[in-house]
């Protein structure tokens, strides 16, 4: 970000486009969050066990904005192509397309 952001100071004009990304762990649980997570937004769970494990779809005007992985491993990349897509979301199609090849 820093040397985009020196870039676009020295007039390059160029589009900053990383998906913003953050994990921790806590006591034994992992969490990772993948693009805009916020309370506001509509979100679709999609849970292995329930609160345990599982993953968590935040969208914003039909589209996936935001992705939670709890306690999924593995699975950040899949994230991040969910984002990408355009148009609308078919909700349903979303149960179980990021957790079928976690561990």
């Amino acid at each position: 970000m820093g040397r985009q952001a020196g870039r676009n100071l020295a007039g390059a004009g160029e589009e900053y486009t990383h998906t913003p990304y953050y994990y921790s762990v806590v006591f034994g649980t992992r969490y990772e969050a993948v693009g805009t997570l916020d309370g506001s937004l509509e979100t679709v769970e999609d849970w292995v066990e329930p609160l345990e494990r599982g993953v968590v779809y935040y969208l914003d005007d039909d589209r996936v904005v935001g992705v939670l992985l709890w306690n999924i491993d593995d699975r950040t990349d899949a994230a991040r192509a969910v984002l990408t897509e355009d148009g609308p979301v078919d909700r349903d199609a979303l149960i179980g397309r990021i957790r079928e090849e976690a561990s």
